[in-house]
């Protein structure tokens, strides 16, 4: 069955982006040397912006894939996010909060990516440095 993973809806996404993309430097282009109306270019932006929107809907589908496939709640999830960020407006140095931004990059690469194991292995890290 088509996009029944999330690899496959993230893979479809992508292509709608690539095509949202595609259009966009198109008409970047044709407008550059005049060849096409302000209304024409206008158009042709405001459909591009809502194909990367609608793209932007299956990358939320395919990471509600994943953390449907996860041992754990979306609320725990969000809640290990909300520590991060309020450990981050408590650090005194950037530095620290770089690791921690590293840290949340590497979650949502492996949330993009489906690896569940990935996914609890970065959330487990993350559990135990803001551990009160």
């Amino acid at each position: 069955m088509a996009l029944s993973t999330a690899i496959e809806i993230e893979a479809f996404a992508d292509k709608l982006t690539e095509s949202a993309d595609m259009l966009h430097a198109k008409t970047v282009a044709a407008a550059a040397k005049k060849l096409i109306s302000h209304e024409v270019a206008q158009q042709a932006f405001e459909q591009a912006s809502i194909l990367r929107q609608e793209a932007n809907s299956f990358y939320i589908d395919a990471a509600q894939k994943v953390l449907q496939d996860l041992d754990m709640s979306q609320d725990e999830i969000l809640g290990i996010i909300d520590k991060a960020k309020s450990h981050i407006e408590l650090i005194d140095k950037i530095e620290e909060g770089l690791v921690i931004v590293t840290q949340l990059l590497d979650l949502v690469a492996k949330v993009q990516s489906a690896d569940i194991k990935g996914v609890i292995s970065v959330t487990k890290e993350l559990k135990n440095q803001f551990k009160d």
